[in-house]
């Protein structure tokens, strides 16, 4: 029989019911502990639980400290990245909600989502564990793959879901899930948010590199425990966190500011030129980088051009001609288009000659648009 802290207190004999809460919590800590959990599964073959999904024994105590009025904790969420070297990263999670009331059966779900064909969903597993002992566990084949972009004319951004919300009948109530995410990139960073809204016993990541690859991390916060085991592995935790729901952040003392993770990896110079890397150390690179994606799409023609001078005939100063185009880009339609998108497609703009014939871009199409137009009437944005 699981049993987890509940707000409520056992009535009757007090003293005998607090030796069976106990022993019914340490039997259950004994058998998610002891190596490998198996269950049987619908074909009969035994299913390995999560080796990573753990209670501490003072599981009640840290509840209290940390979300005495949360119905729901999650346990433990985790995050590892390893770089091949060759572009390709896989990137694993995981993640334990104790789902302590009914009105919180919402969390009994998870979204993964994905940023095309060039990232593809692995190993995905996913167990609910009832307070009767019986564990149902899910795969793949029980969710279902999505739109991620709702609003845009064409987008390769999906978003796998399980949804397993109708199964939680009653309290405590664990939902897990772990998958992989496999993708080849030529983006070399990642980052971590180790607090959520709800209270988090413990949250991790860790990030293994090839040899002669360097970690560069930026932490938000000094409660965040680093430590590098050798010098081609890197890792971070934090531990007994208070929820932090949206909007709530600017009344929050600092001791409980939201703690994040940013890294940047950065190859040997001969990798990052064979395999065209991108690596961003400091912010003007990252500027450099959007500037030059920018500029790649921006072309002079003589359409532009008419165009620019039939807007500003009449202005009297610069002002009035930025304001002239910066009118008519504003009636450009927003249609959005995401491709290849782990490459830098996402921030490649159309040509501005397509965007002035189509009347349709996105944001960065119509920037592009408005930097060519104020060069062609001699304004420098």
């Amino acid at each position: 029989m699981m049993r987890f802290c509940s707000s409520e207190v056992t009535s009757g004999s007090r003293g005998l019911n607090l030796k069976i809460e106990m022993f019914n919590r340490v039997f259950w800590i004994f058998v998610i502990i002891v190596g490998y959990v198996f269950v049987p599964s619908e074909g009969g073959a035994v299913e390995p639980l999560p080796s990573w999904l753990d209670i501490p024994n003072d599981y009640d105590a840290i509840c209290e400290r940390i979300g005495p009025d949360s119905g729901a904790v999650i346990l433990n969420s985790w995050k590892q990245v390893s770089y091949r070297g060759n572009g390709v990263v896989h990137r694993t999670l995981g993640q334990a909600i104790h789902i302590k009331a009914h009105s919180e059966r919402g969390r009994a779900m998870v979204k993964v989502p994905l940023l095309g064909k060039s990232q593809q969903l692995k190993n995905f597993r996913a167990w609910l564990f009832y307070p009767s002992g019986e564990v149902e566990v899910f795969d793949r084949s029980d969710g279902y793959m999505a739109a991620k972009d709702l609003n845009s004319l064409y987008s390769e951004r999906r978003v796998f879901v399980l949804d397993r919300t109708a199964s939680v009948h009653s309290d405590d109530v664990v939902f897990a899930y772990e998958y992989k995410i496999v993708e080849r990139t030529i983006f070399l960073q990642d980052r971590w948010q180790f607090q959520d809204d709800l209270p988090t016993l413990m949250s991790s990541m860790k990030i293994d590199v090839p040899s002669g690859w360097v970690v560069k991390s930026w932490e938000s916060h000094d409660d965040l425990i680093s430590n590098e085991s050798n010098e081609d592995v890197y890792s971070w935790e934090a531990r007994e966190l208070y929820g932090i729901k949206q909007g709530e952040l600017s009344r929050m003392p600092k001791e409980v500011s939201v703690i994040q993770l940013g890294v940047t990896v950065v190859p040997p110079a001969k990798s990052k030129d064979r395999r065209r890397f991108s690596t961003f150390e400091t912010w003007g690179e990252v500027a450099r980088y959007g500037l030059d994606a920018q500029l790649k799409h921006v072309g002079f023609s003589d359409l532009i051009e008419e165009k620019a001078d039939e807007l500003t005939l009449g202005s009297l100063s610069k002002w009035e001609m930025i304001r002239a185009i910066g009118n008519y880009v504003q009636s450009v339609n927003y249609v959005p288009v995401s491709v290849d998108l782990v490459k830098g497609g996402g921030y490649e703009p159309n040509d501005a000659e397509d965007v002035l014939s189509a009347h349709y871009g996105d944001c960065k199409d119509t920037v592009s648009y408005t930097h060519l137009r104020a060069h062609e009437t001699s304004l420098h944005l």
